[in-house]
């Protein structure tokens, strides 16, 4: 098996480019196709080649996606838009249970509030896959004198105790 780190709303790619070199492949998924080509660019730039990235919504490109990548070890990085992303977006990554990792950036927490509770909430018939555990989070000041701030949340798959 592979490691594999999914970028989830990727944008330009800087953070899958970034972590690339901790990863076998980086599959990003973004909304926007100049942002698609931007970060084929940037990978091209900075001499990236296990960089890959899809152009549409993430949650229809996903759960195709996911089922391809069955057996590899797989980190997740969810960057998504104020509004947090739709929740079959969440599903597919409660389903894909070779997913043991999540790195949640947050520009507005409140309204990705039930995105975090649905990651965390225990299996349901809507919602099925191990739950997640946040391990960690940090604010980060990203925008001095306002009220703004980024969240970075990490998450990682329950395993059931033996």
């Amino acid at each position: 098996s592979s490691r594999v780190l999914l970028d989830i709303c990727c944008g330009t790619g800087t953070i899958g480019i970034c972590l690339s070199s901790y990863f076998d492949r980086v599959i990003g998924v973004e909304l926007c196709k100049e942002s698609v080509a931007n970060a084929t660019a940037n990978a091209k730039l900075n001499g990236v080649n296990n960089a890959i990235f899809h152009c549409g919504k993430a949650e229809i490109i996903l759960p195709p996606l996911i089922r391809m990548l069955t057996g590899d070890r797989i980190t997740a990085v969810l960057d998504p838009p104020r509004s947090g992303v739709h929740v079959n977006v969440i599903r597919s990554i409660r389903d894909c249970e070779t997913i043991s990792r999540l790195i949640y950036l947050s520009c507005n927490a409140n309204a990705a509030m039930k995105n975090f509770v649905d990651l965390c909430k225990p299996p349901t018939k809507a919602c099925s896959g191990a739950p997640f555990i946040l391990r960690k989070l940090q604010a980060v000041d990203m925008f001095p004198f306002t009220k703004q701030f980024e969240l970075i949340l990490l998450f990682e798959r329950e395993t059931k105790l033996v």
